[in-house]
């Protein structure tokens, strides 16, 4: 069973991967690996910036969409758009809070990025763990995952989608399967807003 908690840090935890502006990088691109590889340099800069302002931006250029996910699972777009709603809200409050001190921490805690490896996984599925889901997506969607190499330190993260003409980050995606059944009970347990009622 998908916990409420694991899924939203799933949710939260967006692989950041300089250059152009994030914004500038994940739009009207062609869905090619170096489009991709460009856009998550620019998310990488983009999130490490001292200035808020640019961080929000990187994050709400990397995040679905409601219009995303309605053409990636048009049948639950409505339910899942609220819960992804409340996660990326959360992960929002977290980069808008972040001070200078706690960016340079990080920042030494990488290092600079130094290699973007992208997989497409419609091809290479080593793990298996995108089987469920691509069935449940559109095949002509480019679906990748991502292997970023920082001076110190190595990380993997997925999924990069490019849908509606840009690339998004879908962490948590290969689990849309299994989250699907428990969406109703999920959706109770979070904080309703203006906007739910």
């Amino acid at each position: 069973m998908i916990r409420l908690r694991t899924l939203l840090v799933c949710l939260s935890l967006l692989s950041i991967a300089g250059g152009a502006t994030a914004e500038e990088e994940s739009s009207n691109h062609k869905p090619t690996a170096e489009s991709l590889k460009a856009t998550i340099t620019a998310w990488d800069n983009d999130m490490h910036s001292d200035d808020a302002s640019v961080r929000v931006k990187a994050i709400e250029v990397s995040f679905p969409t409601a219009d995303d996910v309605a053409v990636l699972f048009p049948d639950h777009a409505e339910k899942l758009n609220r819960f992804l709603g409340f996660g990326k809200k959360m992960f929002l409050k977290r980069f808008e809070s972040a001070t200078k001190d706690q960016l340079a921490t990080e920042r030494d805690r990488l290092g600079p990025l130094l290699e973007v490896e992208v997989i497409n996984v419609r091809e290479e599925d080593v793990s298996g763990g995108h089987e469920k889901v691509l069935k449940l997506v559109a095949a002509e969607i480019p679906v990748y995952r991502a292997v970023t190499r920082h001076e110190k330190i190595t990380g993997g993260s997925s999924s990069y989608i490019f849908v509606n003409d840009h690339w998004i980050y879908f962490q948590g995606f290969s689990s849309i399967p299994e989250l699907l059944p428990q969406l109703d009970k999920l959706l109770e347990k979070l904080p309703r807003t203006e906007a739910d009622r």
